[in-house]
């Protein structure tokens, strides 16, 4: 893998603190220097393909730190092509295949990677991850390189080039401005953020920024002397050489010397020399006693911050301690509640699938009885329709018999009339001599 556009400010201590999760997976770090001036890049090689794939979905649009913008981008590499001539492993030792592994320069153990993760620097010096992580500077340990510096000078560089002027070496007030009023002379650069700002006796844009965000210390760029606002005095009186960019302590014994030779140069008169000599023994006790209480003044000031530290870590010891017995606590009382909630879906269950069975055999005998009940209303229904069809023709049956009725209540009226009329005849007859053997 390929981690781009590393920020200049992270070292690559720094890095490897960052992908410390991964240390025991990762085979070999080489720092790689791009076009741009202000990042790098690093490729990764990883013991298998799977903490590759872990890496790169873990790191991949992570940012690098949460005060800083600066996102981790992280590619697949297929392969590297390096256009130098390197010394084939075939080469070495043709007869027995054996070569002779270099030495870490740090624990002078040897530079195996199948033991232990090896990181190649900007300098192109290899040491195992661990004693790089241990080293805690930004240097590297064998030729004093350091990269935060070789990247402020690229951006310093870079910056003047952008603005047409020629940058000058060391001198990094003329090439720098107060973020604020643009002044470039009398700057101090905050060591937390890195924002520029005038000094008190200009326009005091450096304290101003200490009063918005707390940052304490700040560097001025001409002498590199550092300042605490919080403290309100210097924090050492350590130099920085120009000429190799250096970090060396002010000897006051070389100013005394130069001080002599000058004066062996220009023999002064004995009045005036004794008031130089005067003066040059109070400014010496009064550095001697200035640099005794801001050394004293550190210590405690360390002191006190360690004893916080420890203090801190111990409450945050405990407060985990508590917090793992109080998860415990809620983890045995969520199981035992998830337990006794189980048990009871259980029984609940077990009563639901009774009690379906119940309402299953009874849907079944009700479905038999409504279909029992359906064939009867069948069979009603058929015999309902013939004993209409019975009906309709007994009722035409009835009103035949009935007309045959009215005919026959005709015939025996009429018969009944002849009757009476013939009885009526023959007794009229009997009574009336004259009408024997008519007929009507």
């Amino acid at each position: 893998l390929a981690v781009l556009a590393v920020p200049g400010y992270m070292t690559p201590t720094d890095f490897l603190s960052f992908t410390g999760p991964f240390s025991d997976s990762i085979e070999h770090v080489r720092v790689i220097r791009d076009s741009s001036p202000n990042h790098y890049m690093i490729l990764l090689k990883f013991r298998s393909l799977a903490k590759a794939d872990e890496f790169y979905a873990y790191y991949n649009g992570k940012t690098f730190s949460p005060l800083e913008p600066e996102t981790c981008h992280v590619v697949y590499i297929s392969e590297v092509q390096c256009e130098t001539w390197e010394v084939r492993s075939e080469d070495i030792d043709k007869e027995n295949q054996l070569t002779e592994l270099p030495t870490c320069p740090v624990c002078l153990e040897r530079l195996d990677s199948a033991v232990s993760g090896l990181l190649t620097t900007l300098c192109q010096h290899i040491f195992h991850c661990r004693c790089l992580a241990r080293w805690g500077d930004g240097n590297c340990p064998v030729c004093r390189y350091s990269q935060t510096s070789a990247f402020g000078i690229r951006m310093s560089g870079t910056s003047a080039m952008e603005s047409g002027k020629a940058p000058e070496d060391g001198n990094t007030s003329e090439q720098s401005r107060c973020h604020i009023c643009e002044r470039t002379n009398d700057l101090w650069i905050c060591l937390i953020c890195g924002t520029i700002g005038c000094g008190r006796y200009a326009n005091g844009h450096a304290k101003d920024h200490f009063g918005q965000t707390q940052h304490p210390y700040s560097m001025e760029l001409e002498s590199q002397s550092v300042w605490d606002y919080a403290g309100d005095g210097y924090v050492h009186r350590l130099m920085q050489n120009m000429a190799d960019r250096k970090v060396i302590a002010l000897d006051t014994q070389a100013i005394r010397r130069n001080a002599r030779s000058m004066w062996q140069r220009a023999p002064p008169s004995r009045g005036s020399f004794m008031d130089a000599r005067e003066k040059l023994d109070a400014v010496t006790q009064e550095y001697e006693m200035l640099l005794v209480s801001q050394l004293e003044s550190q210590r405690e000031h360390y002191e006190m911050q360690l004893a916080r530290m420890h203090h801190q870590q111990a409450q945050q010891i405990k407060k985990y301690a508590e917090l793992e017995r109080k998860y415990e606590d809620h983890k045995s009382e969520h199981l035992a509640a998830l337990e006794t909630k189980l048990k009871l879906n259980e029984e609940e269950h077990k009563e639901w699938m009774a009690e379906r069975k119940r309402l299953e055999t009874n849907a079944n005998k009700w479905l038999k009885k409504s279909t029992d009940d359906a064939k009867r209303l069948m069979e009603e229904k058929a015999i309902a329709k013939q004993f209409a069809d019975n009906q309709t023709a007994l009722n035409k049956r009835i009103a035949e018999l009935e007309a045959n009725s009215v005919d026959l209540q005709e015939q025996i009226r009429d018969l009944t009339f002849f009757i009476s009329t013939q009885k009526s005849l023959a007794a009229e007859q009997n009574a009336d001599s004259e009408l024997h053997g008519a007929s009507v």
